[in-house]
């Protein structure tokens, strides 16, 4: 079901550093990270059922994620459109990001969790159209700092999201992202030891969301092992981390698994057209 961390323009050399794991059923076909032939300048994952993404990157700075709201509580809509087509048109559109929120028929879709964000201006928001009594769902835009989301509302304290935000921390108190001799990022550190763990929460901890508690248990984790699924086969299906620096460089690291059920991995260096900041483009290794 999905888990994110981002900080937003809290370092004196990152603008945003943004963690995602990808939950889904693994017989849905996804492609991988890459340059859209379509909308050339977005680097992003793709469905390949209903043509949008869940995370993405312009070489102009516009940013975007999604999560599924786990909704057991609420009635779901039939037919309701793509949330993965939130984000695609975020990401090749030219609005504000609180503004773009603002403008959405949020109702007519099933539990989403959106956030958006624009590097050029610095500005970023977030909309949900789920949550308990109380729950402010409306747009608003996002302080600087670090947040955390899964499948609840931004920053709840959900036990998966909770441990990346305790062992995000603590990779950033130990000095690990003041990089080595080239400014490079610890990547292995971000996906494997602040998003790789797949300890199960204890079942005391666990959130009532309608699930049954044995599937809420097998999902309580930041990395969900596979499992079987009544609907197929299912667990994280990709790994990313997304950093961008001040002076216009870019990087994506991500992990996924392929068709094979193998795990691959890719890496895009480009850079991010920033007012100041000459140059923009991208390479793939």
């Amino acid at each position: 079901m999905c888990t994110s961390l981002f900080l937003l323009d809290d370092r004196s050399d990152l603008l945003l550093l943004l963690l995602f794991n990808r939950d889904e059923f693994f017989q849905r076909a996804t492609a991988e990270a890459h340059f859209w032939h379509d909308h050339q300048e977005l680097l992003a994952g793709r469905d390949l059922v209903s043509s949008g993404t869940w995370l993405g990157i312009t070489l102009t700075g516009r940013f975007a994620l999604l999560t599924n709201f786990r909704e057991v509580a609420f009635n779901k809509i039939v037919n309701a459109p793509s949330r993965g087509a939130l984000t695609a048109d975020f990401l090749t559109g030219t609005q504000a990001p609180l503004a773009y929120l603002q403008g959405l028929p949020l109702e007519h879709h099933n539990g989403v969790n959106m956030v958006v964000g624009d590097l050029r201006t610095g500005r970023a928001a977030y909309a949900t159209n789920r949550g308990p009594p109380g729950t402010v769902r409306g747009p608003r835009e996002l302080p600087r700092g670090l947040h955390a989301l899964s499948n609840a509302t931004l920053n709840e304290g959900w036990p998966k999201v909770t441990k990346a935000r305790q062992r995000f921390e603590a990779l950033v108190e130990g000095g690990g992202l003041a990089g080595g001799p080239d400014g490079a990022l610890p990547w292995d550190a971000l996906l494997h030891g602040v998003m790789g763990d797949a300890e199960l929460a204890a079942p005391a901890e666990l959130p009532d969301t309608g699930l049954a508690p044995e599937m809420e248990h097998k999902m309580s984790a930041a990395f969900v092992a596979p499992w079987d699924h009544p609907g197929g086969q299912y667990g994280t299906r990709s790994q990313t981390a997304l950093a961008v620096w001040r002076d216009g460089r870019a990087e994506l690291h991500e992990r996924y698994r392929s068709a094979d059920g193998a795990w691959r991995s890719v890496h895009h260096a480009f850079r991010i057209q920033l007012p100041g900041v000459s140059g923009a483009g991208a390479a793939a290794t």
